[in-house]
């Protein structure tokens, strides 16, 4: 994908607008004009950054104004192009552009849950085996920006449905679905686009290149045209064992028995690794996966064994805050679906748990969560601006609850009902949105307010 003599237009000038702009701005001889269109209002600093690579800032808040007046458009994931469809030629997706211009094995990873702690694990483990490891995409590392990285053996990117959405070229060499549930029905409107969303991170695949995906999904996942090599995993082939009728014989298939994990093929089956060598610091299905994928690179498992002193996850994902008062904190910003916010409280349920709840649900209906807490936390605190609606939901099957506007209050309301041995637990089953920038500012004003009670 050779861009030259264009007037190229960035829509959005978050993380993923300035890593575009500094790849634009570092080709030389392209002899391209480069426009930045932002709704929002644009700091200074990020005017210096526009000016300082030789870009404009498109004046007009009109969105068909600006893509009528350049050739190719570059829109950041959260932007939706439905409305624009009849633009569609002019639309190039983040990655695509990267893979047209990355020269190394690529792994990619989407899912609803758990692809966060997955990439970074993965990134973690391939780094200590000795492999030269980029790591980005959706985890705050531009992917353009990896492009100009010295050579590489391995680059593990974390994708979403919004990036993946209109991709027609990108085609990893192991592609990765963890799981799927309800997730940004806002902008999907049903489940089947969602996967379909989903699934374009194998539909360029070619016959030398892998999936791996969730047993579950096979009846989706057959409806899927790839040439890629399949590989399932089920953590409990007790529940799906009617989904092993549509294996087909080359499928490869990952599963559990008697405490480890097995490796079918062709009906052969090999051992790959105890359970109970899994590290504590991840769920058990993340590992799963993990170990999946090092079987599949070809990177012994004995890694995760020699590397688990070392290995960290990053922030906002059941972080441990502090223990003050013989009261334990938690920081699970980073759940912003139902099925996180439930695995996050099923880890914790050795002592009573307090959970913050709020944010937006993104078109996802959360009353099964709250039915499913019932008994499992010792009360709920809404906040954000689904507040009330929580709050009527926590009441309809009789879980204690309590509501306010902001996080902080609802904080306050916490604090006076716990007492030494409970946990407080942050892990809010909603986007961000509604009261911060991002999950991060989020769990920071969070690990904040831990830190500073009864100082």
């Amino acid at each position: 994908m050779n861009i030259k003599n264009k007037k190229i237009g960035i829509w959005g000038f978050g993380v993923t607008g300035q890593s575009i702009l500094r790849y634009f701005s570092n080709q030389q001889n392209s002899n391209n004009i480069i426009e930045v269109f932002e709704q929002k209002a644009v700091t200074a600093q990020q005017n210096n950054v526009i000016v300082t690579a030789g870009a404009s800032l498109f004046q007009s808040s009109d969105p068909l104004q600006f893509i009528e007046h350049n050739d190719l458009i570059i829109a950041s994931p959260g932007i939706n192009k439905d409305p624009y469809l009849q633009y569609a030629n002019k639309f190039i997706t983040e990655v695509d552009l990267f893979y047209t211009h990355y020269q190394y094995p690529i792994v990619a990873i989407t899912g609803a849950t758990g692809k966060t702690s997955i990439t970074h694990l993965l990134g973690q483990l391939c780094t200590f085996a000795g492999l030269k490891t980029d790591v980005g995409g959706n985890i705050g590392t531009g992917m353009l920006d990896l492009i100009t990285h010295d050579r590489a053996d391995l680059c593990i990117l974390e994708l979403s449905s919004f990036q993946l959405e209109y991709a027609t070229r990108f085609a990893p060499d192991l592609a990765i679905i963890t799981n799927l549930y309800e997730n940004h029905l806002d902008r999907h409107q049903t489940m089947d686009r969602y996967f379909e969303a989903k699934s374009h991170i194998m539909t360029q695949q070619t016959n030398d290149q892998m999936a791996l995906l969730p047993l579950s999904l096979i009846t989706r996942c057959n409806g899927v045209k790839t040439q890629s090599i399949r590989h399932f995993f089920s953590w409990d082939l007790s529940t799906e064992s009617e989904l092993l009728k549509q294996l087909e014989p080359q499928d490869g298939l990952f599963f559990v028995r008697n405490n480890t994990v097995i490796f079918r093929r062709y009906n052969q089956e090999q051992d790959v690794i105890a359970t109970t060598k899994f590290p504590a610091l991840s769920l058990k299905e993340n590992w799963l996966i993990i170990v999946s994928a090092l079987h599949l690179l070809n990177i012994p498992v004995s890694v995760i064994a020699q590397a688990a002193d070392q290995l960290v996850l990053p922030a906002h994902r059941l972080e441990k805050v502090i223990t003050k008062n013989g009261i334990t904190f938690y920081n699970d910003s980073k759940s912003t679906t139902p099925q996180a916010t439930l695995a996050a409280v099923n880890a914790l349920q050795n002592r009573p748990i307090h959970l913050l709840l709020g944010g937006l649900g993104k078109g996802v209906d959360r009353a099964p969560l709250i039915a499913q807490l019932k008994g499992l936390v010792h009360s709920i605190y809404c906040f954000g601006g689904e507040a009330d609606e929580l709050y009527r939901l926590c009441g309809q099957v009789g879980v204690p609850a309590y509501h306010a506007g902001t996080l902080e209050e609802s904080f306050d309301l916490c604090m006076q009902q716990a007492k030494s041995g409970d946990q407080i637990l942050l892990s809010p089953a909603g986007a961000s949105y509604d009261l911060f920038k991002d999950y991060q500012e989020r769990g920071e004003a969070f690990k904040h307010m831990a830190i500073d009670y009864g100082n």
